[in-house]
């Protein structure tokens, strides 16, 4: 009876240590891509910083993007994505990473953000904490765990200007 409860009591003790573990963050390594992915498949974006939101989204890989834009103190723009803002998606759809960065930039800055991207494929979507360069000297930086790395991704994509129906439309 005592090696029976002895065992119940390892098992468990084993189960819950196993529950209790964080799930390790694959870190991302230099010169390979943090995520690609296919725009023709991509049906929502979603980026949100402290300086501009942006939703755009499409029911079908077939339909239109219904967009709505705001940046900070101005009125929310709504329109149907164009040319335009199929360039500016392709460009988004890929990151790959540079290095890893020796000296990490203040998390506190409305130049950080999120972004999300999902397609219609079974898989989660893309999930990417991510810093706008405040200048043209800085790169686009991605916080894994508490790690930074520069990535690269062209940071004219995530200028005020790039994200606005004008932009889109054409």
């Amino acid at each position: 009876m005592r090696l029976n409860h002895a065992i119940k009591v390892v098992l468990l003790a084993g189960f819950l240590c196993g529950c209790g573990r964080e799930q390790r963050e694959r870190l991302p390594e230099p010169r390979t891509n943090f995520y690609e992915i296919s725009p023709d498949t991509v049906t929502e974006v979603l980026l949100s910083t402290g300086r501009y939101k942006l939703l755009a989204f499409r029911w079908t890989p077939a339909d239109p993007f219904q967009i709505a834009v705001s940046h900070r103190g101005r009125v929310i723009e709504q329109c149907v994505g164009g040319t335009g803002f199929l360039t500016w998606l392709a460009g988004m759809t890929r990151m790959s990473v540079v290095k890893q960065l020796d000296r990490p930039f203040g998390t506190e800055s409305p130049d950080w953000g999120d972004m999300r991207l999902r397609d219609n494929t079974q898989q989660e979507p893309i999930d990417v904490r991510f810093r706008s360069p405040a200048s043209a000297s800085e790169p686009v930086v991605i916080e894994v765990g508490m790690r930074q790395f520069a990535v690269g991704l062209d940071a004219r994509l995530l200028a005020t200007d790039a994200l606005s129906c004008a932009a889109f439309r054409p």
